[in-house]
């Protein structure tokens, strides 16, 4: 082997290095135990030289395997040891906590570098190459450059970097890097995820056209233009574009047309495109790609819009070839079938089936039967597979008067957005430079892209879930600063010391004075507010050093909205008649509240504060119903009658007919429901944005809490009930979060039943849990299945 000038130059650069980085043993042992990367693209021969490096290096050591591969690749011995070298390094620290990444990741990446003229001139190419750098920093623009400014062929040499190194940036630095011989970096680019679809739209317009094609080798043109029309019409199916997908596809030669809408997988095989050689078809994150690729046919969608066209029988002949249709005709049939929790169905889990087009398919061939044991497969959250139905099939197929919710649910689904993004990352400035790319290298982008903007339909847009900032109501109870007087000896009572509290509430502090005991308890009781916080705060009182508790009373202090009592603190917590609480203010901003509440900010704090509140206030009943007046306030009972909440049960005179098997079936869901998902994790505030999991808490709730229900209160006359249950409306709810920062009152999902009545389904969500459960009729009791559950 020859011994290059350039060699001599690079192993002179790497011998003088003033900061020379070497594997460490834990690297070594790290890279031994870690798994091959995935490549998106696997095409060159980069994953064959990791293969080889990895075999090797589980029986010996570093050099002795750079030393076998140097002679296989022909690359000079020395070149390969630093390259393995350094990609044992990479690879095993890149991800590693607590390393002092700047020691090794500048000199690696710069020797890394000047190695890029040696291996381009190799059988292994600038791959590993690009591999390794792109572990040491992702996707940087100097990596690049490095890798391509010395090759004799630029265009080939930068798609076969952005293929190694794959990031949305580096397809189009590829792009401009050649724009007269972009045609393999545009594929790429495309399909890669990058691009806003109506840029996706444009550019596979353009990659499908005749001068595009003309691009690609002769023998390999059919394949590259029945692949690339498919992912044209999907995106303009995507995009809501049905009709314009059709013209397309109505345009082409009856051969393509054929070849666009096959059900039958591809080979992956190279193809030539701008003189550049890559392996088509072979995106499927696996090494080596699998012998056959999955259709990216776009039958059922082309399906959904001849119906839509009114071409019915041309829709049910192409449904019919949809893959794996029969196999989710026989899961519907076996789930409907089942009477138990999990269904004795093989493929009734397996989301590989297309169970989302049996909605499709009821409507083209079996229109007059009862939709339902479809819709217990396809719709109810349990079993669907992709594809998802359109809004457009599924209201005609349940119409909301019959089957509430699922008309509604699927309109929440519309047409992307032209501008929608599908990768998060990039900068303002990789987006000038995508345009510039694109512009460059497709002829006639900006006119294309602007007709499209002005063809758009309209994007459904769902009412926004964007939160105001609600300022915390101020509390009936004198607010002071803490001074030194109040710092006076109290007796801190042990909690073993202490009688349990009543189960639901969680302690905060307690304290002793003689005979006297008081303490303070945190409860979702009365502040239903899942992962937002903890609740509201209560106080007990004992008048036996806490060997026993009274019955609780009820602050109308919401934890975090704004107080935070203190866990310790030297004011003492009785003065006489009066309760003291030392406070912080951590007053949640409720627009940061989202679920999971993994961003809760707060909007003010303060700290050094004393609550004041006599017992008295506590305890007032003023009209004797056993809710004290500080909770009937928090809970809007002491608001005139169209103001406040209806009380089930309440209407008890009222007359009522005879119960239908349907509202005992929502009756029996509401009692299922009570307590559906458990203890709510409560998310800490101010999480630093580094910070990925944080102390989280367990929120308390006593058994016999209220039950806060949202809804119509006609639907809940003549209902009786063993416990309390409020039902809000939405304006209530809305009045009383500025007492406490997230009101969960429980919406009482509808059911969709079938035809007989006598078996359905219902989604249910709390916001941090839910699922769905089937209710079957069984000697006129409604027995329940669990379909599915979730929590965050």
């Amino acid at each position: 082997m020859k011994f290059s000038v350039a060699v001599a130059a690079l192993l002179a650069v790497s011998a003088t290095a003033p900061q020379s980085v070497h594997p460490t043993a834990a690297d070594l042992r790290e890279v031994r135990e870690s798994s091959p990367n995935l490549r998106t693209y696997p095409e060159d021969a980069s994953a064959d030289w990791e293969t080889d490096l990895r075999e090797r290096l589980a029986r010996g050591a570093p050099d002795v395997a750079a030393a076998a591969l140097a002679t296989r690749f022909e690359v000079d011995p020395a070149v390969m040891r630093r390259l393995v070298e350094l990609w044992i390094v990479a690879h095993a620290r890149q991800y590693a906590p607590g390393q002092d990444h700047a020691s090794w990741k500048r000199p690696a990446g710069a020797e890394l570098r000047t190695m890029a003229p040696v291996l381009s001139r190799s059988r292994l190419g600038v791959g590993v190459l690009a591999e390794t750098l792109d572990a040491i920093e992702e996707c940087q623009a100097d990596d690049f450059e490095a890798l391509v400014a010395a090759a004799p062929d630029r265009a080939a040499e930068a798609y076969h970097v952005a293929a190694a190194a794959t990031c949305n940036g580096n397809w189009v630095r590829a792009v401009l890097a050649a724009p007269d011989r972009a045609l393999p970096a545009l594929v790429r680019l495309s399909h890669y995820g990058g691009l806003s679809l109506g840029d996706s739209i444009a550019v596979y317009a353009w990659l499908t056209s005749p001068a595009a094609l003309a691009r690609v080798r002769e023998a390999n043109r059919p394949m590259v233009a029945a692949l690339l029309s498919q992912r044209y019409l999907s995106v303009l199916f995507k995009a809501g574009m049905a009709s314009r997908a059709l013209a397309v596809l109505d345009a082409m030669a009856p051969d393509l047309r054929a070849a666009v809408l096959s059900p039958k997988g591809i080979t992956a095989r190279p193809v030539v495109m701008d003189g550049v050689e890559l392996m088509f078809g072979s995106e499927a994150n696996q090494s080596p790609p699998p012998a056959v690729i999955p259709t990216e046919a776009p039958i059922y969608a082309v399906a959904e819009a001849l119906t839509e066209a009114g071409r019915t029988t041309e829709a049910r002949r192409l449904l019919q070839t949809l893959p794996g249709l029969d196999g989710a005709r026989a899961a519907a049939a076996c789930i409907y079938r089942s009477t138990g929790k999990q269904p004795a169905c093989p493929k009734s889990g397996n989301r590989d089936l297309p169970t989302g087009a049996l909605v499709l398919d009821h409507l083209l061939n079996d229109p007059e039967g009862d939709p339902y044991p479809v819709a217990e497969a396809a719709l109810s959250g349990g079993y669907v597979g992709e594809p998802s139905p359109s809004a457009a099939i599924v209201c005609r197929v349940y119409p909301a008067a019959d089957y509430p919710g699922l008309c509604k649910q699927a309109e929440l689904s519309g047409p992307n957005n032209l501008d929608e993004q599908f990768t998060s990352g990039d900068t303002a400035d990789m987006r000038v430079l995508e345009s510039k790319a694109l512009v460059a290298a497709v002829p006639g982008f900006a006119a294309a892209r602007a007709a499209l903007q002005r063809d758009a339909p309209p994007v459904h847009s769902p009412a926004s879930t964007l939160r105001a900032t609600i300022i915390a109501e101020p509390p009936p109870f004198a607010e002071r600063s803490i001074t030194a007087a109040d710092h006076t000896p109290a007796t801190a009572a042990a909690a073993v010391a202490l009688a349990p509290l009543p189960p639901g509430f969680q302690l905060v502090r307690a304290e002793q004075q003689g005979s006297r005991a008081v303490a303070i308890s945190v409860s979702q009781a009365l502040d239903p507010t899942g992962e937002v916080s903890r609740g509201g705060y209560w106080v007990h009182l004992s008048a036996d050093g806490g060997r026993h508790w009274a019955r609780p009373m009820y602050t109308g202090l919401a934890e975090r909205f704004p107080y935070v009592v203190e866990e310790r603190a030297s004011a003492p917590l009785l003065v006489d008649e009066t309760l003291q609480l030392a406070v912080s203010v951590a007053e949640i901003d409720t627009a940061s509240i989202t679920y999971p509440p993994v961003a809760l900010r707060t909007r003010r704090r303060a700290h050094g504060l004393l609550l004041t509140i006599p017992l008295i206030a506590m305890a007032r009943d003023s009209d004797g119903d056993g809710i004290s007046d500080v909770a009937a306030h928090h809970l809007l009972l002491d608001r005139p009658a169209p103001e406040r909440p209806f009380r089930v049960g309440s209407d008890a005179s009222a007359p009522c007919g005879p119960t239908t098997a349907a509202t005992m079936a929502r009756i029996a869901l509401l009692q299922r429901l009570v307590d559906p998902s458990g203890k709510a994790i409560v998310e800490p505030v101010d999480r630093p944005p580094a910070m990925i999991v944080g102390k989280v808490t367990r929120a308390s709730t006593p058994d016999d809490q209220p039950l806060f229900l949202l809804g119509n209160p006609a639907d809940f006359g003549c209902l009786r009930a063993a416990r309390p249950i409020l039902v809000y409306r939405h304006e209530q709810i809305a009045a009383i979060t500025r007492m406490t920062p997230d009101f969960h009152a429980f919406e009482l999902p509808p059911i969709v039943f079938n035809r007989t009545g006598d078996r359905g389904f219902a989604r249910w969500s709390t916001g941090w849990a839910g699922g769905t459960y089937r209710l079957r009729l069984v000697n006129r009791r409604w027995v329940f299945d669990s379909i599915n559950s979730w929590i965050t």
